[in-house]
């Protein structure tokens, strides 16, 4: 039995992914700093390019991070033969989740003062408040930043349609889904090495922008996808109560009185 010929290559599709999405961060990161100019205005346009390419381990890891999630489900497409083929729309629907997250942020900067992080569960809880202040605030902003998205999408899949359709050759289905395993692992291998910024132990954190030297120019390195699903992930880990077993023979009381006398 032979695989499909219109079965995506997964390799070639994350580079492909990885590619668009990294330069469409760019983009948004670009029009971040457009639409907060006011706060850097002490910084020079070298000063600002150099931050922006500078901060592009930040728009690696986020588009790795999207490009990994759709290579799981194309995976799992051909792993149980789905006939129709969805490369063209999850590169779609990545690119629109991370300018919306991108666009959700700047606005957020431009209210707070601070990219979204940790506060992504308050995030959450008010959403409804959030969501009022930007259509009242920036809906201009919204609208142009949506336009400016379309035609940054409509052009990433114009140039990228004609290698995502391509045929490949076929293969036993014993053999394609071997190769597509080992792929997808060498995939997951290369998403944890770009979401750690190198051979680090954890993936990088966001004060690791601050690792530029100017604190302005740190704010503008992070892409805000990237700190809205680091703070996602990390407001999620709730504060553990951890067992103290005392030595035997100690007195409690006595302890709490001298520390709180």
């Amino acid at each position: 039995m032979k695989h499909r010929s219109d079965a995506i290559d997964l390799l070639k599709y994350y580079f492909i992914s990885l590619v668009a999405l990294t330069l469409s961060g760019l983009i948004f990161k670009g029009l971040f700093v457009f639409y907060n100019h006011a706060l850097f205005s002490s910084l020079d346009t070298t000063d600002i390019f150099y931050a922006l390419f500078w901060g592009i381990r930040f728009d690696l890891a986020a588009a790795a991070f999207f490009s990994f999630i759709s290579c799981l489900v194309l995976w799992l497409f051909n792993l149980f033969r789905v006939r129709r083929n969805p490369a063209m729309l999850l590169l779609l629907a990545m690119l629109l989740l991370q300018m919306t997250l991108q666009i959700g942020d700047t606005m957020y900067f431009a209210e707070a003062g601070r990219h979204v992080s940790y506060e992504m569960r308050d995030v959450f809880t008010d959403a409804g408040g959030l969501l009022k202040t930007a259509l009242t605030n920036h809906i201009l902003f919204i609208l142009l930043s949506y336009l400016v998205g379309a035609v940054v999408i409509a052009v990433v899949l114009g140039v990228t349609v004609k290698y995502l359709v391509s045929a490949n050759k076929l293969r036993p289905l014993s053999v394609f889904r071997f190769h597509h395993g080992v792929k997808l692992i060498a995939i997951l291998l290369l998403t944890v090495l770009l979401l750690r910024g190198g051979l680090g132990g954890v993936p990088q954190s966001i004060l690791h922008a601050f690792k530029i030297g100017d604190p302005q120019q740190a704010v503008i390195t992070m892409n805000g996808a990237y700190s809205i699903v680091y703070g996602a992930i990390k407001s999620g880990k709730d504060i553990q109560q951890l067992a103290i077993v005392l030595p035997k023979g100690t007195d409690e009381t006595a302890i709490m009185q001298s520390l709180y006398p």
